[in-house]
């Protein structure tokens, strides 16, 4: 009985203490997207004007049959490069400041991409964003959160251990922590297959019907 009170107290520790830094971590990711958005917001029209074009170049290479195939490490980097880092920073006490500002980077980018489209094609913009974007985000963020939130703890412990002087630094992470890393990476793998395998076809298609 006092074992399953004791798992309780602990489930319940546990929640009371990721609600907190998830938050903290979504909060970071809305406010970069805010930021990405009021910044794009700056840019000029001629540049809007050359996004244009290239997607009709796009769709001209597309019609022809000339498009180059895209490269599969690239795609891999692009999948991998905000959760990786997360998972990284998660073994630096620094992490603790940094894991919070990766997510509004990321936010950022985001936000300010999606924009760039739709400011330069209006609403099939917002429809070439969302297939562009669509898949990536779908898989690439959940493992985002989920690995930041899991770094920011053990960056936490860090820190605090850091900070106490007490020299228990746990440097490693748990089996816990690699199997999330394992689930995690498997996930992104199978987006960057789509990606290069599936989402080329949809996305030349959407872009022949709108621009």
């Amino acid at each position: 009985m006092s074992m399953r009170l004791q798992k309780i107290s602990q489930g319940r520790q546990l929640r009371v203490t990721f609600c907190p830094r998830l938050l903290l971590l979504c909060l970071f990711f809305v406010a970069g997207s805010i930021i990405g958005f009021l910044a794009q917001k700056t840019v000029g029209v001629e540049s809007n004007a050359e996004l244009c074009e290239y997607l009709h170049r796009y769709a001209d290479a597309t019609a022809q049959g000339s498009l180059t195939p895209v490269s599969f490490f690239r795609v891999v980097a692009v999948y991998f490069r905000y959760p990786l880092l997360a998972f990284c920073l998660g073994f630096c006490s620094l992490g603790v400041f940094l894991l919070p500002l990766l997510c509004a980077i990321q936010g950022f980018f985001l936000s300010f991409s999606v924009c760039c489209f739709a400011s330069a094609l209006g609403r099939s913009g917002v429809y070439l964003a969302f297939v562009a974007f669509g898949l990536r985000v779908l898989l690439t963020l959940p493992c985002m959160m989920a690995l930041s939130l899991q770094a920011l703890e053990n960056a936490c412990r860090l820190h605090g251990s850091l900070q106490q002087k007490s020299g228990r630094i746990r440097a490693f992470p748990d089996a816990a922590y690699m199997k999330l890393l394992g689930i995690c990476s498997a996930v992104l793998l199978l987006g960057t297959v789509l990606e290069i395998t599936w989402l080329p076809h949809l996305f030349r298609w959407v872009i022949e019907k709108s621009v």
